[in-house]
């Protein structure tokens, strides 16, 4: 899933790094209906208080928090996550944080 709406830089020169979600739904040997779900969102520092509140919530395990470059701008941060469900409740539970993501005004509640 491309992050098209991110225009930034590295040591202030304009990237063209492709910035993207990416997800895969892996089959459980010997299980049915349930899949290892796993993800990786790239997100701008301030979203991502809330994208791991609103995805732990749902039972889904954040893995990983980490920046891939220095000197960005904005600050980019990538999420890793996972769980053991079915995968259409997992893709619900992402496609339902990512609409969240646009409606929802960063700082207010989020920041401690």
């Amino acid at each position: 899933v491309p992050r098209t709406d991110i225009d930034f830089t590295i040591m202030d020169i304009h990237s063209q790094a492709m910035l993207h979600h990416m997800f895969t739904f892996e089959p459980i040997p010997n299980v049915t209906q349930r899949t290892l779900n796993l993800g990786e969102m790239v997100l701008l520092q301030e979203e991502v208080p809330f994208v791991v509140r609103q995805l732990s919530q749902q039972g889904i395990l954040i893995s990983g928090i980490h920046n891939h470059w220095l000197f960005d701008e904005p600050h980019l941060i990538y999420i890793h996550m996972e769980a053991r469900m079915r995968p259409r409740e997992f893709a619900q539970s992402v496609a339902d944080t990512l609409a969240a993501m646009i409606t929802h005004r960063y700082f207010e509640e989020d920041t401690p």
